[in-house]
Order: structure tokens, then sequence, then C-alpha cells
């Protein structure tokens, strides 16, 4: 389940529909956290005003946020955040990766991209 004015949020502000938070598996059991299924645990994120705030659940790993489902592909995409991942996916690009941030990269979350002959990267215009 996901509280509506959290679909709002995303509908609004990140152009990405209910639709596609359920079909990743997102969810929100209040009105202040949304929860992002991750393979090695939950990512949580604030919501309402105030600084951004995220959190990983205890004891997980930082890895790759993607689709629940990936087709066979030759190439992938790998971006920055999972606000990006799902928009990405939502307008057709089905092999789309997201970090949770950029700094978070390394060679062990990035490992199961070695399956692909092409990584397509996509840097958020962030000033670091």
């Amino acid at each position: 389940m996901i509280v509506e004015s959290h679909k709002n949020w995303f509908e609004t502000e990140r152009g990405i529909t209910g639709e596609t938070l359920e079909a990743f598996n997102v969810t929100s059991s209040s009105d202040e956290w949304m929860t992002f299924p991750y393979d090695t645990g939950g990512r949580y994120r604030k919501m309402g005003p105030g600084k951004r705030e995220f959190r990983f659940s205890s004891g997980s790993k930082v890895c790759l946020f993607h689709p629940p489902t990936m087709p066979d592909s030759k190439y992938a995409i790998l971006c920055e955040g999972e606000s990006d991942t799902m928009r990405l996916w939502q307008e057709g690009y089905k092999n789309v990766y997201g970090l949770p941030g950029f700094a978070s990269g390394n060679n062990s979350n990035l490992e199961q991209l070695n399956k692909y002959e092409k990584v397509f990267v996509i840097l958020d215009n962030d000033a670091d």
C-alpha cells in the first residue's frame, strides 16, 4: 500500500505514476516514510517538509535498485537514485539500475552489471 499523498507527490514532483511505484513494490505505511525494496533490504525515505532523509534497514548492504524483472539485453543504464530509476523504467528503458548515491558505488555492488556489453551512466546535475 502507498499513502495517497506520497503517490501524489511523486506524480507532481517527479512525473512518476502510482502504477510505476507499485510495479517497483514501493510501499508506505505512514505519512512520514516510504520503503523502496533493495535486494539486501529496504531503503526508507522520509516524506514531507524539511530536510530529505534516507535510511537503510538494519544490516542491509548498499546495492543497486532495479525493477523486479529485468529483460535480457546487451546493455543497461545506471543512474543515481530511486526516482531516476523508476522514471527511466516508466519511459520504456527496462534495463535500468540505480545507486542510492554515486559515492556509494564500488566494485562489489556493481558486479551484477558485468553481464552487460555496455552500461550507460547518467550523472545527476549535483555540485558534487
